[in-house]
């Protein structure tokens, strides 16, 4: 790559680097072999382009979770220098959902769900469309939701590569005939289709070690579903609001006629936090817990 841009007429530098989403930090004071890949950089003062030569699928100027946000070593000729890779915002790493959905009088669940995943967040999905064959997909699809046996009839990715953040399109249908539970002239369910933490953290544990974020980012999430009618609602959560170092977290609710509006934010914060953070950490995510898991209760009229 950098014989081609020669021929070009444009600059560019083999950069070392330690590359991997566990990689660690290169210890920049001690000249040595501590590097593990080598990527390439095109200086052009505010616009300079970092291109990972190595894949035949990332866009070009995109680092991700592979060789972002690190220290470098940028190889020139007399002035060899350690840099930093690109770092990408909360604001770049963000994924919006929005869910119509239906319920029947059985309580199946119907879902067209569309997913948007930009910088970060789209990491593993282009993996798995650029290495996977679409039976894998398939595979995984069933098997990374928290509803009650459900299908996944059809799903289809498009991907963005026309830009530095690339972003990925998801589309699915979701069927799932045990979604929601009706016992007598009640209707159970649960509002937060599918962006669900799924279990809790102990409270009782004794953090030793500092807690590491990597990189943060946005999680938006809109869910409108239509339930049979002649319901209204008899128990609702109320909505709820979190700010902390750790992040930000709200979850608000609205019933339109036969209709559950949803609206659900999560922005994490990256940092490292100090074990003797634990214990805020774990009612963090705890109460997160709750509202993700909370039901509604709706009862027939008669």
């Amino acid at each position: 790559m950098i014989a081609l841009l020669k021929e070009a007429g444009i600059k560019a530098n083999n950069v070392l680097i330690k590359a991997g989403d566990d990689a660690t930090a290169i210890l920049n004071d001690f000249p040595s072999q501590q590097f593990n890949h080598v990527i390439v950089c095109v200086p052009g003062g505010k616009d300079t382009t970092w291109l990972e030569c190595t894949s035949q699928t990332v866009s070009p100027g995109y680092m991700g979770s592979f060789t972002g946000n690190r220290q470098a070593l940028l190889v020139d000729d007399l002035t060899s220098t350690v840099v930093r890779t690109p770092k990408y915002t909360k604001e770049q790493n963000l994924q919006t959902r929005h869910i119509t959905a239906t319920i029947d009088e059985e309580g199946k669940l119907s879902a067209k769900v569309v997913t948007k995943s930009t910088g970060l967040q789209q990491d593993d999905l282009h993996s798995l469309i650029n290495e996977t064959s679409r039976e894998e997909q398939k595979k995984r699809l069933q098997r990374i939701f928290s509803i009650p046996n459900y299908d996944v009839p059809a799903f289809t990715y498009f991907e963005d590569k026309n830009q530095t953040v690339p972003a990925i399109n998801e589309t699915l249908q979701i069927e799932s005939n045990d979604y929601a539970n009706i016992t007598g002239k009640r209707l159970f369910i649960r509002p937060n289709i599918l962006a669900t933490y799924t279990s809790k953290l102990s409270e009782s544990e004794t953090r030793e070690n500092d807690i590491l974020y990597s990189y943060p980012f946005i999680d938006k999430d809109s869910v409108m579903i239509a339930i049979p009618e002649g319901y209204t609602v008899e128990a609702a959560p109320k909505p709820m609001k979190i700010t902390n170092k750790f992040g930000n977290y709200s979850m608000d609710y609205k019933i339109d006629g036969n209709n559950i509006l949803l609206q659900r934010v999560y922005e994490r914060n990256s940092g490292l936090f100090p074990a003797s953070d634990y214990k805020g950490f774990v009612d963090f995510y705890n109460q997160i817990y709750k509202a993700d898991q909370a039901k509604m209760v709706f009862v027939k009229k008669e």
